[in-house]
């Protein structure tokens, strides 16, 4: 991407403002898009062509489910299972050139547990737009640091 841009409200549990040591940890995590567009690198075509945005939108909304799953998950049964029901629910959508919806998900768990496995954010929304001939990924996330 070209341009990028990030807007951060940290807050403490109570509402008010967080310590501003909080918020340069939130801050340095980077981007949730881009953490996003590096997890599913090895299936999103990125520039895209103005006519990939919806292909790109649903990758990226399977990696932010993905993400989610992963930093919820109890222990490595219980990832697994989940990672099978998302699979069961995505076989259901056309992932290009995807034959087996569960390797798929396995790898972008792998890859976010690789890449991110300190990250302490979940991934609230992705939208994927054209903005002036450019893509434009938008991520929305949220977490406690500490």
């Amino acid at each position: 991407m070209e341009q990028e841009w990030a807007q951060f409200a940290v807050f403490g549990r109570d509402g008010r403002p967080a310590d501003p040591a909080h918020a340069e940890k939130f801050a340095a995590l980077g981007t949730m898009s881009s953490a996003l567009l590096k997890l599913m690198e090895p299936f999103v075509p990125w520039p895209p062509h103005p006519s990939e945005l919806p292909e790109v939108e649903a990758w990226l909304t399977l990696g932010a489910e993905v993400w989610n799953l992963t930093q919820r998950a109890t222990s490595d049964q219980h990832l697994g299972e989940s990672l099978e029901q998302i699979a069961q629910e995505w076989e259901d959508w056309d992932l290009p050139d995807e034959d087996d919806p569960v390797s798929v998900i396995a790898e972008v768990a792998m890859r976010k547990l690789q890449l991110f496995a300190t990250d302490p954010r979940l991934v609230g929304a992705v939208r994927v737009r054209a903005e002036g001939g450019i893509a434009n990924v938008e991520a929305v996330s949220f977490g406690y640091v500490r």
